[in-house]
């Protein structure tokens, strides 16, 4: 007598690339990192059902903005791009939760496709997993990483808000916020005040194309909702950002 409804829920899994970093600092790096990394195959190791339904094509769950696909996986071009920044060889660390998170399932199998994906292009990644959330979220707060796999879970539905906590300026060690790449660009900042005053098609797209062109981040899987109900209840209604109000519930 119940069903299980599984849908995209409001939160977005990413690639942070800390932008303070002398090898990540010019966007030629993490422009070179971005392209390789193959979204369909660490979201497949993150869920075992329908896992292509949660590929993330932006940061905005889908809640916000309808998605798009993720860029096709380009190793030559990544190659081409990381050689040029003198990033070949590199070895840089890969900041992991300590635990499972709504939009990163099992973070250890994301990371360890990440690592295999970018040795093949000459990047030599260790993966560094924190011990418990204080150790996490001080690592991501005070920059001492170079890639992290994190994410944002909606506060609010509007989409603005979404893209300050990740961009912002003033985000930047917020335990408010979750600008983890540590992206400081006043172009940026323009755009989301364009998108705070007017959240047009054509505002959005600016700040997709700043995200894509500059890679301070890599959007990879949409968090996961799943609600098990039964025909006998009656007045069910579970907002975007998954608050399920139980006093309106009746059987």
């Amino acid at each position: 007598g119940f069903s299980p409804v599984v849908k995209p829920a409001n939160s977005t899994a990413m690639l942070f690339f800390n932008c303070e970093r002398r090898l990540l600092r010019e966007s030629l790096m993490p422009r070179g990192i971005a392209p390789p990394l193959d979204v369909h195959e660490v979201v497949s190791k993150s869920y075992d059902r329908n896992p292509m339904a949660f590929v993330a094509g932006s940061v905005l769950p889908p809640s916000m903005w309808r998605s798009t696909p993720p860029p096709t996986a380009d190793p030559r071009e990544a190659a081409r791009l990381i050689e040029a920044a003198g990033g070949k060889g590199a070895r840089l660390t890969l900041t992991v939760p300590w635990a499972v998170r709504p939009y990163l399932p099992r973070p250890m199998a994301a990371a360890e496709i990440i690592r295999k994906q970018l040795a093949a292009v000459g990047i030599d990644l260790s993966i560094v997993e924190t011990k418990s959330s204080d150790d996490f979220m001080t690592t991501l707060a005070t920059g001492r990483f170079d890639l992290a796999l994190a994410g944002w879970i909606a506060d609010t539905t509007d989409p603005a808000d979404y893209y300050e906590a990740l961009f912002w300026s003033r985000s930047i060690g917020d335990e408010n916020g979750s600008n983890n790449s540590r992206w400081n660009d006043p172009k940026t900042d323009a755009a989301l005040a364009r998108f705070r005053v007017q959240p047009s098609e054509e505002n959005r797209r600016e700040i997709e194309t700043i995200v894509r062109d500059e890679a301070p981040l890599v959007p990879l899987i949409y968090g996961q909702s799943t609600v098990i109900h039964a025909r006998r209840l009656r007045n069910v209604t579970i907002s975007p950002i998954g608050i399920l109000p139980l006093n309106d519930i009746s059987m």
